[in-house]
């Protein structure tokens, strides 16, 4: 305009299909619209633009469900203040006496782009910065919706949050989604479910600040209510976005020198990605790690912030592939709002020639590793040579309910202390009395309160082991057993299909008082289950117990 040229959107990341994209073009006397596409080192990039027009209105057209706040008018939003206020702001003025502010806004990913900014400044109280709420929105009989925004947050102490609420009938009710300080200057998103009830809800973000010296930010953009509900936080299958996983942003505290994009096996950008999904469809979406810039080195995916009183206890299931060499890798790290990270999955030793799709899972239980704070999880996928293929695929997040066996299973990982929770091991879904687990005494036992007018076996059996041709695996229970009459504990060896192959060891005699340990070596061929089995008399009433089982790669002489 006027011979000074803004860039005013930007897009970097490759995509596998075509994205619809749109921007407010501020018009001052004449202007020209200027399409600047810069081509990186790979050789086959392709970029194409399809369908341009310009309209004479705002390219935000429902204000109430979808909100930039682009227009000045900020779709209707009010805000209420506090210690100070939210505020429509651009990155591009620098001037403000408020700066520094987020470098770019999220919608446009340029510094010409807008959103609400809640400044926290000096100030020797804690106390609200001010409220910002939504218009009404509109809430269908039966619909459950979901309320989708981007937000940063830098604040530099846990006395700093955001909150959001659902007001219903101007009743606030409890928080819908809450965030203390993260340590981290880029866009993240959340999701939240809307309130049902009443035929009108106000969405309302409350920024908070504590005693401060220093000047920070809490910012909001690109607010989107849908008429359905929320997906499970972590969990994607990347068909249609990457549902809040996004790539480190250059200065988040961790550097990389790639990143993660999604393809499919007919439309990737390159040829380092996989045939097809872990389904054999070669249409479906996952994520790889982009090899264009003849990349080795590091890919880092970071998750959106989770939340120690919502999100503590988890079981995360997801499926990888790596094809490459023993070097070539993936792991999965928490990290806390301070930096801190503590590796939780390796996918050691998994890479081959061929490459293949693979399980793998981890139970992840933060505050094992951090004190309870804010935390996010990353994916880091390391390619140590250039013709690797690293890449995963339909993440699931869901409850910890007490069974979340780490995959892919090693034979160590049958070994179990009990400390945390079962490792993997089950009941008999046959079983006429079952084994429970004491998370005080971090052990196994059987109830005498559970007896029978017969005699009832019990039977507890481990993830898979495989023992190949010409080796031995050593297995070791620490055990108790106390009794006046009938009972036995045996260890048993199953197959993978749960066939009974052969009774290992089997213990008669009633030892008092304390744990003792067996070793059995089992040479067998093949892939197996081992069996604990208690059986028990309609008289029994002692004790019979486990606080320890290992499984080592070794015979048990060595």
């Amino acid at each position: 305009t006027n011979g000074i040229e803004k860039k005013i959107w930007a897009r970097s990341l490759p995509d596998p299909g075509w994205t619809l994209a749109s921007v407010n073009v501020p018009i001052e006397d004449s202007s020209q619209i200027d399409l600047a596409g810069i081509k990186g080192d790979n050789s086959m990039a392709s970029m194409l633009v399809d369908d341009m027009y310009v309209l004479q209105k705002s390219c935000e057209a429902d204000a109430v469900t979808e909100c930039g706040f682009e227009e000045s008018y900020v779709c209707g939003y009010t805000s209420e203040s506090g210690l100070g206020n939210w505020t429509r702001v651009s990155p591009y003025n620098g001037d403000d006496v408020l700066a520094p502010h987020t470098p770019v806004d999220h919608t446009y990913n340029t510094e010409y782009g807008h959103y609400m900014e809640a400044a926290l400044v000096p100030s020797h109280k804690d106390d609200l910065v001010g409220r910002l709420k939504s218009p009404e929105i509109s809430q269908p009989a039966d619909v459950q919706q979901c309320a989708t925004f981007w937000y940063v947050h830098n604040g530099a102490t846990f006395l700093d949050k955001l909150i959001v609420y659902g007001v219903l009938n101007g009743d606030y009710g409890k928080p819908l989604w809450k965030e203390k300080a993260s340590y981290i200057d880029t866009w993240l998103s959340a999701s939240v479910p809307v309130p049902t009830g009443p035929p009108t809800v106000q969405l309302v973000w409350e920024a908070w600040q504590g005693k401060r010296n220093d000047h920070s930010t809490i910012a909001i953009d690109d607010v989107t209510i849908t008429r359905k509900p929320c997906d499970s936080i972590g969990t994607c299958d990347f068909e249609a976005s990457t549902c809040g996983w996004q790539n480190v942003v250059t200065g988040d505290n961790r550097t990389d020198e790639s990143d993660w994009v999604r393809g499919t096996g007919r439309t990737g950008i390159d040829l380092d990605n996989p045939e097809a999904d872990h389904n054999g469809d070669v249409n479906a979406t996952y994520l790889y790690v982009d090899t264009v810039f003849g990349g080795t080195g590091m890919a880092l995916l970071e998750s959106q912030m989770f939340q120690p009183e919502q999100h503590n206890n988890l079981c995360f299931h997801f499926w990888f592939f790596i094809q490459g060499e023993e070097e070539d890798n993936i792991w999965i790290e928490l990290q806390k709002e301070d930096g801190r990270k503590h590796e939780v999955w390796n996918a050691n030793g998994q890479s081959d020639k061929l490459g293949k799709w693979k399980e793998g899972q981890i139970h992840i239980k933060a505050d094992n590793v951090f004190t309870p704070a804010p935390y996010q999880v990353f994916f880091v996928g390391f390619r140590k040579h250039e013709h690797a293929k690293i890449a995963i695929d339909d993440l699931v997040m869901t409850k910890f309910n007490g069974n979340c066996s780490v995959l892919p299973t090693h034979n160590e990982d049958v070994s179990c202390d009990f400390s945390e929770d079962q490792c993997g091991w089950t009941n008999d879904p046959d079983n006429q009395i079952n084994w429970k687990y004491s998370a005080g005494g971090h052990e196994m036992w059987l109830d005498p309160a559970d007896v029978g007018e017969n005699y009832r076996v019990g039977r507890f059996r481990s993830p898979v082991v495989e023992v190949g041709e010409g080796d031995a695996l050593c297995f070791t229970m620490t055990w108790k057993k106390e009794d006046q009459v009938d009972a036995s504990l045996s260890v048993e060896l199953y197959s993978e299909s749960f066939e009974e192959e052969e009774t290992l060891m089997t213990i008669h005699d009633g030892i008092s008082g304390e744990y003792r340990n067996t070793s059995v070596e089992v040479t067998r061929a093949g892939k197996h289950h081992f069996v604990i089995a208690g059986l028990v008399s309609p008289r029994w009433q002692g004790v019979m117990s486990f606080n320890g089982v290992s499984v080592t790669d070794e015979p048990c002489s060595e």
